[in-house]
């Protein structure tokens, strides 16, 4: 059972790891991030946040023509 947990947590810093490679900015605050996904929505095609300010994004982005963001739980993205 020890085996398969470390493997588990190795593939997982893996994968994890792989993930963040991608990542362009970070933010201290949610409402930054945001706005600046708002403001450059073809320079920024994702943005981890919570769901309430994904669904405040989309207003703007949806009134300017572009893709509303897709919101999904902790849960769901986990499985």
């Amino acid at each position: 059972m020890v085996y398969v947990i470390r493997l588990v947590r190795v593939v997982f810093a893996s994968q994890v790891q792989t993930l963040l490679s991608g990542v362009d900015h970070s933010s201290g605050s949610s409402g930054w991030l945001k706005q600046m996904v708002v403001s450059s929505p073809d320079d920024h095609q994702a943005m981890v946040d919570y769901e309430s300010l994904v669904i405040q994004a989309n207003n703007p982005l949806e009134q300017d023509g572009h893709d509303p963001l897709l919101a999904s739980s902790a849960s769901r993205c986990s499985r």
